[in-house]
């Protein structure tokens, strides 16, 4: 077997510590340092000689060019956009274990769902507050009822703005046995009209536009009428409470 010429050898680790030995030579040599010690001294006696070169050398910024191709070496470029259809927007299948709107429609997301859910219950509630919780508002007119003997017995507040009539009857005197309390709007002109029975107990009636505008100038009356109400439509019975309906404040 030929003995490897020294100085062959030595023009090589130099080489190889340059850079400059590239392909399968580089891949052979570092075979043959890993198996000859002395070859690896010279390699190292060469790095030791010319690293302090490649320090003091002042360093370049590789063209823009480069960085391109260097990207698509790796596969590192930059996703370009995907424009999707209006159905995929919607109803895409997920193409990620966790779909977002990135990844999957609309319908997939749980995410938008989730904030879809939050808005639809915070409507809800604000909408419960409006209709059950929010305080009435104040009475625009007012009538107090009183009785033959012109002592005062039920107290109704009226909100014209909003067509709504609200009295409390708890401490009305209750109908003797086998009769009702009917409650009647007594227009400026014309035939009383019921609003209905008196039960014992809060009452809130919303008014139709044609009642709202007669109780703004009329009054209100409560007469003792048959179990169920009148049987014609006008008070059959005696009137027990009346009184006029008069602006509030």
């Amino acid at each position: 077997m030929t003995e490897p010429d020294p100085d062959r050898l030595d023009g090589l680790a130099a080489e190889y510590v340059l850079g400059t030995l590239r392909g399968p030579a580089r891949a052979r040599f570092e075979r043959l340092i890993e198996s000859d010690p002395a070859l690896a001294q010279r390699v190292d006696a060469w790095a030791k000689r010319l690293d302090p070169l490649a320090e003091a050398a002042p360093a370049i910024e590789p063209p823009a060019r480069s960085w391109t191709a260097i990207e698509q070496r790796i596969g590192a470029a930059a996703a370009k956009p995907v424009r999707r259809s209006l159905f995929e927007l919607l109803f895409g299948r997920p193409t990620a274990a966790v779909p977002s709107l990135a990844t999957a429609g609309l319908w997939y997301c749980v995410s938008f769902w989730r904030r879809v859910g939050i808005a639809g219950t915070a409507i809800a509630a604000l909408l419960f507050v409006y209709l059950f919780v929010a305080p009435p508002s104040a009475p625009t007119h007012m009538a107090l009822l009183a009785d033959a003997e012109h002592k005062p017995v039920l107290m109704v507040s009226l909100d014209l703005h909003h067509d709504r009539l609200t009295l409390d009857a708890a401490r009305l005197p209750a109908a003797e046995a086998g009769k009702s309390l009917e409650l009647w709007i007594l227009p400026p002109s014309g035939n009383p009209r019921s609003l209905g029975l008196l039960a014992n107990g809060r009452l809130s009636l919303p008014l139709d536009a044609k009642s709202a505008a007669d109780l703004a100038q009329g009054a209100l009356a409560v007469s003792l009428e048959p179990a169920g109400g009148s049987p014609t439509g006008l008070p059959t019975g005696p009137v027990l409470y009346s009184g006029p309906v008069l602006p509030a404040g």
